[in-house]
């Protein structure tokens, strides 16, 4: 079942199971502003349930062989939510992926690469002051 398939199913029987393939949420988080299905289009009927399930789907799926791949296409996209988590797992995982998949982290566009290491700077100095405050106790 393709993405389109998935979500006319999902239209006339509300049942999520049958999404399950982390390229069809995908296709569907993406294109939710085009068929009026996220919050910020104002749909008439709230599809909070599809949206969230299809996060869940695409998050629980996100390893280091595809989230740079992932980040790349939802940035590309303009897909904020999406964007948001994606790029918080790239952040947790940067020094592994910094080692093992330098490449394609250097692959980034300009803009985006300059965000990723601006939070993991962030989050680094955090982590420093958190130590510095519990030794100063």
């Amino acid at each position: 079942m393709s993405a389109m398939q998935g979500l006319m199913y999902y239209l006339y029987t509300s049942d999520l199971n049958h999404l399950q393939n982390i390229n069809d949420c995908l296709a569907i988080l993406i294109n939710a502003p085009y068929f009026c299905l996220s919050p910020e289009t104002k749909p008439s009927q709230d599809h909070y349930k599809l949206i969230k399930h299809c996060q869940r789907v695409v998050m629980s799926e996100l390893c280091l062989d595809n989230c740079l791949q992932m980040l790349k296409i939802v940035w590309e996209h303009k897909s904020a939510v999406l964007q948001d988590k994606i790029l918080g797992y790239v952040v947790q995982q940067y020094f592994e992926l910094n080692a093992k998949r330098e490449d394609q982290l250097l692959d980034l566009p300009n803009r985006l690469l300059w965000l990723i290491t601006n939070r993991v700077i962030v989050a680094q100095q955090q982590v420093i002051m958190q130590h510095l405050n519990v030794n100063n106790k």
